[in-house]
């Protein structure tokens, strides 16, 4: 893949209007804002927070090893990281933002997807990714810097979306963390994902469905 058609393809599966499921999540965020826990002074930590005590330590070194994997493989990894979750709506969250982009991708033809699809419906989100990533002909550097913006992103529009801060405040947080994502990117991931988000699990675990705007 030329760098011209790869930047094509990653600007595309990584817009929020891609029906990838990630961006109907807060994974926390809202529960956190509700109870002020999060001011808008904190949202740039929170972001960086979440970029390392989450996608660094765990989707990151998920979404590498599916990367170019075997369908077998991805399957062992998703039932770890269901072993892995203790929050349920952390599970079902990755569950159904999986489920939502393997959906995508299988009508979309993306190789290996509907092979996937038929055997887990419902595969965690970065097992998927790293999958997904693979079949679009991404190598691993370009299909983990995608899974980072696309964490980024949508955490970004999840604090947009409920009020918490205007749009070009918080893409400065983005524009500040995104070197970050691209030099853990070209790094070698954890052999053993890890994940430290307390806060943010704590506060899924709370999450209430009446009046909430976000699935988690």
């Amino acid at each position: 893949m030329t760098d011209a058609s790869a930047l094509a393809t990653a600007l595309q599966v990584a817009d929020s209007q891609f029906p990838g499921g990630g961006f109907a999540f807060s994974w926390g965020l809202e529960s956190l804002w509700r109870e002020g826990q999060v001011e808008r002074i904190h949202i740039g930590a929170f972001l960086s927070a979440q970029l390392h005590g989450r996608w660094a330590s765990f989707d990151r070194a998920v979404v590498a090893d599916a990367h170019g994997a075997s369908l077998d493989h991805c399957a062992a990894l998703d039932g770890m990281i269901e072993a892995m979750s203790w929050s349920a709506p952390l599970r079902d969250g990755s569950r159904r933002a999986g489920h939502a982009m393997l959906a995508a991708h299988a009508r979309l033809g993306t190789p290996d997807a509907a092979e996937y699809r038929a055997r887990k419906p419902d595969g965690h989100l970065p097992v998927v990714q790293g999958l997904v990533y693979a079949g679009l002909g991404l190598d691993r550097t370009e299909a983990l810097t995608v899974s980072g913006m696309t964490f980024l992103n949508a955490l970004a529009s999840a604090a947009v979306r409920l009020n918490i801060v205007g749009a070009l405040t918080v893409q400065g947080d983005v524009a500040r963390l995104r070197h970050t994502v691209a030099a853990l990117a070209m790094a070698e991931p954890p052999q053993q994902p890890r994940n430290f988000a307390p806060m943010a699990d704590v506060a899924m675990s709370r999450h209430t469905s009446g009046g909430a705007l976000f699935a988690n």
